[in-house]
């Protein structure tokens, strides 16, 4: 089943790594360089990037803060990355499989990016469990798994020009319960460029023994990334291909230490692995990238296929649907012909109590979303604008009640709770008096019922409203509603 990682890599023992990593530059209780409010509370982790903080604003709750101290990575990101990092800001914030990027500071000694906190373990702790699964059941989990991943990948990769993460690997796949969430978009480059200057040290002499190890190197990113990645190639989504067939092949096998060999297909066909999977699982991990899908499309798709053809085990996938919160894909059509009445008369002050990002974009056809926003937090409604909020999956009842302040905002046309606990059926009869919502997603809400759909009743301009993964709402109710509003397509 190919070979073990322990063959050709030598690990470093826990006093090697303590002796090569300075003690941390943060306390318990210090503020956020640069941006005011904001406590580092405890250390969350380090590595060659530098230290990661869970920090906390009174009001904005916690976030894990990534402090960069090592040279080549800060050098990196502060000279080379801030395209980079400014477009994972403006496209990444809003999809459910991605860690938003809220905050970042390139400035000072030391500069900083700001990630949504997502309790819970991450890919490598889950793949782990699965080892103990029969191959069938471990098959339907990786497929529904990756499937998730990949989507969230593909994304990113038709950007023109594409966005590459560049580091994935399980531990930069958190699992917030079963939805897998990448965490790390806008530094993999810089993890990229520090393996290659380690290499280069290696080489020289000096090696490990004056550099804190990198994160490729600490963390066993090396075995996720192609070669090509480490010559100096320019960022391919390619490179994303790969790490996705290596990581595929482990998650089939339940085991982080195997990776594929010359014998990839014989070893997937034991499994008992679809035929197209395994062929697509061999031709990702190629040496030669040209031999390689083009991006992430490729592994969506054949995964989706599996998954509607019931070829693995089925469960409720935890893959955004394709007009889900990921998407701002509101065309003029979506929004309807009064669209314009819709915008706000004056400008107002508007102070959203609610945890989440708001959004907004110019009236006309083809204008793009732009995070405005993280709040809780004051927002400015304008004349001519549209806008849009999405909540923070951690979010409490008590943010949903906050959201009641929004009522009567005709400008608000977009709103999405899903993978909220925090929704109830008494939060969503605050909707009612959300008239100009035009697309509303609930999706995994689950303590959402029938009577809380019941009030959507009210919302006459609704044309989409996805329900997946909501299992307290019965069919009856949601063709009672169907037949109270027939221009809006609901996805169940």
């Amino acid at each position: 089943m190919g070979h073990s990682d322990h063959e050709h890599t030598q690990a470093q023992s826990r006093d090697d790594i303590s002796r090569q990593t300075p003690p941390p530059k943060f306390a318990p209780g210090d503020q956020l360089p640069n941006l005011e409010m904001w406590t580092l509370e405890r250390r969350l982790g380090g590595g060659g990037f530098g230290e990661v903080w869970l920090a906390r604003h009174e009001r904005k709750g916690a976030a894990a803060v990534k402090f960069c101290t090592d040279p080549v990575a800060k050098h990196q990101l502060v000279h080379h990355e801030r395209a980079v990092v400014a477009r994972v800001m403006k496209y990444g914030g809003d999809h459910p499989n991605i860690v938003p990027l809220l905050e970042c500071n390139l400035s000072g000694d030391i500069p900083w990016l700001m990630y949504e906190y997502v309790e819970g373990g991450t890919l490598a702790e889950a793949v782990a469990q699965w080892a103990a699964l029969p191959p069938p059941r471990r098959l339907g989990r990786a497929v529904r798994v990756l499937h998730a991943v990949t989507g969230a990948l593909a994304q990113f990769h038709h950007l023109r020009p594409p966005l590459v993460h560049r580091d994935l690997k399980p531990q930069n796949v958190l699992m917030a319960g079963t939805v897998p969430r990448i965490t790390d978009f806008g530094i993999g480059g810089m993890a990229v460029e520090a393996g290659r200057a380690d290499k280069s040290a290696e080489s020289s002499g000096s090696g490990l023994n004056v550099r804190v190890p990198t994160m490729l190197q600490s963390v066993g990113s090396a075995r996720y990334a192609p070669q090509e990645q480490f010559l100096g190639s320019p960022p391919d989504p390619r490179d994303d291909v790969y790490a996705i067939g290596v990581l595929a092949y482990q998650m089939m096998f339940g085991d982080l230490n195997v990776l594929p060999g010359p014998d990839v297909l014989d070893a997937l066909r034991a499994l008992k692995v679809p035929s197209e999977l395994a062929a697509l699982t061999a031709r990702s991990v190629a040496l030669d990238p040209a031999r390689r899908p083009r991006d992430a499309g490729s592994w969506e798709r054949v995964l989706g296929t599996l998954l509607s053809k019931k070829t693995v085990p089925q469960a409720s996938a935890p893959k955004a649907a394709e007009d889900s919160r990921d998407e701002p894909t509101e065309t003029m059509d979506v929004l309807g012909s009064s669209v314009s009445a819709s915008a706000a008369l004056v400008t107002q002050t508007l102070d959203i109590g609610a945890r989440g990002r708001w959004y907004s974009r110019a009236i006309t056809r083809g204008a793009e979303w732009r995070l405005v926003a993280a709040t809780p937090g004051e927002v400015r409604v304008v004349p001519g604008e549209l806008y849009r909020f999405s909540i923070n999956s951690a979010a409490t009842e008590d943010d949903t009640r906050a959201l009641g302040r929004l009522a009567g905002l005709d400008a608000l046309v977009y709103l999405n709770l899903s993978y909220c606990e925090g929704v109830t059926d008494a939060g969503v009869a605050l909707l009612k008096g959300f008239r100009g919502v035009r697309q509303l997603y609930l999706r995994a809400c689950p303590r959402l019922t029938d009577r809380g759909l019941a009030h959507l009743r009210a919302l006459v301009s609704l044309r989409i409203l996805e329900l997946t993964d909501s299992g307290g709402i019965t069919a009856a109710a949601v063709a009672a509603l169907q037949q109270a509003l027939p221009a809006c397509k609901i996805i169940r």
